[in-house]
């Protein structure tokens, strides 16, 4: 683990020539395309920790040719809806909380069939996004926290029938009569309506 460490593209370019590394988390280093470009070279990788480096969509398209990965975390970062569309469909677990991604990213992310977790915080997506979601019968743990959402948005996720968890907390403009759209989510074990102790909470399933 290099995450929070100074660890620049120097440092990745050394890191790349570990071919048999499955996992590598360099969160919040100081590394860019220049160097996190050359993580495509990780033929191995199934787990990958970009959170808050200063990556943008050409360092997504790279390691999206990744055929092992399956983890991939790309929160707090430029990631737009452009690089969303070359994602693999292997992916099982995919963070983008706080990047640009808007609906039309969504639509994108309706053909990634194999996702279990979505981090979709503090995006910029509304209730029209999230009928894009409809497609992921196999999602679990879905995390909305901080973004637009009404009954409306809310009705439009009742195909999630796997769904276990779902953050909801900090969702702006939902009332009481709104979340009676979650009727329909009957196997829904954990439901978050306030901000969670840890920002790891909603991840339990």
């Amino acid at each position: 683990m290099w995450c929070r460490t100074r660890v620049s593209d120097s440092g990745v370019e050394k890191l790349a020539r570990l071919s048999q590394l499955q996992e590598l988390n360099l969160a919040h280093t100081n590394t860019k395309d220049t160097g996190l470009r050359l993580l495509s070279r990780l033929k191995a990788l199934t787990s990958l920790d970009l959170s808050g480096t200063k990556l943008t969509d050409a360092t997504v398209k790279s390691v999206s040719r990744l055929p092992a990965l399956d983890v991939l975390r790309l929160g707090d970062t430029a990631t737009t809806d452009v690089g969303l569309r070359n994602l693999p469909q292997s992916l099982v677990q995919l963070n983008i909380a706080g990047t640009k991604t808007t609906n039309s990213g969504l639509a994108s992310l309706s053909r990634l069939r194999s996702l279990r977790v979505l981090d979709l915080g503090d995006t910029k997506i509304t209730d029209r996004g999230l009928g894009y979601l409809g497609t992921l019968v196999g999602l679990r743990t879905l995390n909305l926290a901080n973004i637009v959402v009404t009954g409306d948005g809310l009705s439009r996720l009742s195909a999630l029938t796997s769904l276990r968890v779902l953050s909801l907390w900090r969702a702006q403009q939902l009332t009481d009569d709104r979340l009676a759209a979650l009727a329909k989510l009957t196997h829904l074990r954990v439901l978050e309506l306030l901000e969670p102790r840890s920002r790891t909470a909603v991840w339990r399933i």
